[in-house]
């Protein structure tokens, strides 16, 4: 059995089996049916099912809007050759065109250019936000330590930057994750056809740092502070 992380290495696993009967199990990925990866969320086809991860973009903008009242333009680094950033980016910029919200947009086409990026974050933009992509690891310190020195609340898409100093995260926790894709990948290896298994959805956790909210000089919501998963204090 095969578990793979992310769209393209799974686009990969599944051409690299393509013919065999080896099982597989993805996940976290935003869009397996337009990706070829399954015919249907319900019914996969073929020795392959996993859990996807929509967009968490309205929702954790929603969540930012009452966390940071004032937001008006917001920082947004990506890679327009990513494709888990790409399919976040039309979400976002409807939902902020909804909210009043200006999206200040820096496109960038490797990771040599990030330090820069970072470096260079307008005064005039109240927040940053991290586009769900497993290829910001390699930049975990440098991105919040970009944004605790600019004074720039920073929202994150996992739970495990919110440990590290990010303000607030909405969206998927590496260890319910791994719970989740455990159960999945257990009634595989017990007989279950893939072809039959739907495709699950993924878990979303609203995470906090209050010690980064006081850096910040900011002050979260009672009412947001009492439906959070997970509060650093």
């Amino acid at each position: 059995m095969i578990f793979s992380l992310t769209t393209p290495v799974t686009i990969q696993v599944k051409e690299a089996v393509e013919g065999t009967d080896i099982p597989v199990a993805f996940g976290p990925v935003g869009t397996p049916v337009d990706s070829g990866i399954v015919k249907s969320l319900r019914e996969p086809g073929g020795n392959i099912t996993g859990i996807q991860a929509r967009s968490f973009g309205m929702k954790g903008l929603e969540w930012f809007i009452k966390i940071v009242p004032d937001l008006k333009n917001l920082y947004i680094p990506f890679n327009p050759d990513d494709k888990s950033m790409a399919f976040q980016i039309p979400i976002l910029r409807e939902t902020a065109s909804d909210n009043n919200i200006e999206l200040y947009e820096v496109t960038f086409n490797s990771w040599e250019e990030m330090p820069e990026i970072l470096n260079q974050i307008p005064e005039d933009v109240e927040a940053i936000w991290q586009l769900a992509s497993p290829f910001w690891a390699p930049y975990f310190d440098e991105l919040i330590q970009a944004a605790l020195y600019h004074k720039k609340p920073l929202m994150s898409h996992e739970s495990e930057w919110v440990e590290g100093g990010a303000l607030v995260s909405f969206g998927l926790d590496g260890e319910a994750m791994g719970r989740q894709a455990s159960r999945l990948a257990h009634k595989i290896l017990q007989g279950m056809s893939q072809a039959d298994l739907p495709v699950e959805q993924a878990e979303y956790f609203l995470s906090i740092n209050l010690k980064t909210a006081e850096a910040l000089e900011l002050k979260i919501p009672g009412s947001v502070l009492r439906q959070a998963d997970n509060i650093i204090r």
